[in-house]
């Protein structure tokens, strides 16, 4: 389909000239001698390109363009052409909105076809960028459809399998009830206390913004005061933390969250045998991609025989596996109380 460019040239003995130079170049063309029949045409067809004399007998040029906008019509790309002497004229209509210029001296109708050409080119390649934009900003909106929508099932995904936890809760509570033998009940209590932990996570995951990561500082208190909350010393114990805001996977959250478990478990239960009241330390902390949580106890302390590598308790032996897990170390510094330090790369 042949491009349409419309001349407007008040000399009709050059508009013919251009005419011929333009359907050489293999484009349809139009004329018109006047502002007024310009406003005329374009009110009825549309045009690729327009060749506008500055001094047309009933308007110059800044003032056509300032009645096409009046009358909302669409104003197409423009290529101005001068008399000799006028160029600093041309430069203001390129500040209008000219593609480009060309002064009508004797190499004009020469040098014509090759602004065209340019001309031409420049709009096929803005064509083609802002049909790219329209592309990538439609893809954009599809993949944040996709999602937004992969959110939603993941979000949901979270909430069935911590309802399900909580179902596993309640049948290890209702087993430990029909149990006589402490040690079988004491088995099945700190099950039921793990299987919270990992419930916490899932229950703040669902109500996150983002179900893949999660605020350190959002997650632990929470998470501590649930596992104290189930002792029955929990009153005599007070928790003191010292939490950094910093945003962890929730692949590392998970086995964090039991860690935490297991080492408050131990606090719990034999950190303030005999006391009547005791403080539980917390501090979470990074420095560059080294995180580093403490958990620090003023209780009696741990037997000095008591390790995790030479631990066959379950759980020690849990938490040594969970250390692997997230790659990184644990140790006991033993002193007014104990105090576990744990550090892993993120």
């Amino acid at each position: 389909m042949l491009m349409m460019i419309l001349i407007v040239e008040d000399d009709a003995g050059l508009s013919e000239l251009i005419r011929e130079k333009v359907e050489e170049c293999g484009y349809k063309s139009a004329s018109v001698y006047s502002g007024r029949e310009a406003i005329e045409w374009l009110s009825l067809h549309k045009a690729y390109i327009m060749l506008l004399d500055y001094t047309l007998p009933d308007m110059n040029a800044k003032e056509f363009l300032t009645e096409l906008k009046i009358k909302g019509l669409a104003l197409p790309s423009f290529i101005m052409s001068t008399g000799q002497g006028d160029e600093r004229i041309a430069v203001d209509m390129m500040k209008s909105g000219a593609r480009d210029y060309i002064v009508k001296d004797n190499n004009f109708l020469d040098l014509l076809p090759e602004v065209i050409r340019r001309v031409d080119k420049e709009i096929e390649n803005e064509y083609k960028r802002n049909e790219a934009e329209e592309l990538v900003r439609k893809n954009e909106k599809k993949i944040k459809s996709l999602l937004a929508e992969k959110e939603l099932i993941l979000k949901e995904v979270h909430h069935r399998i911590k309802n399900n936890m909580n179902t596993i809760k309640s049948l290890l509570f209702l087993q430990a009830e029909t149990l006589k033998d402490s040690s079988a009940i004491a088995a099945l209590q700190d099950a039921e206390s793990r299987v919270e932990s990992m419930m916490v996570l899932y229950d703040k995951l669902y109500r996150s913004p983002d179900v893949r990561e999660l605020s350190v500082k959002d997650y632990l208190p929470e998470l501590v005061n649930e596992i104290i909350g189930n002792f029955p010393n929990k009153g005599i114990v007070t928790i003191e933390n010292n939490i950094e805001d910093f945003i962890l996977s929730a692949e590392i959250l998970f086995p964090l969250g039991i860690l935490i478990n297991e080492l408050l478990t131990n606090v719990m239960k034999y950190a303030f045998v005999g006391r009547e009241k005791g403080i539980i330390y917390i501090s979470a902390s990074i420095n560059d991609s080294l995180a580093k949580m403490v958990i620090q106890d003023n209780g009696v302390g741990i037997p000095e025989s008591v390790s995790f590598e030479n631990s066959k308790g379950f759980g020690l032996e849990l938490i040594t596996m969970l250390v692997q897990q997230l790659n990184g170390r644990i140790r006991i510094e033993r002193g007014e109380g104990t105090r576990f330090v744990l550090e892993f790369n993120v």
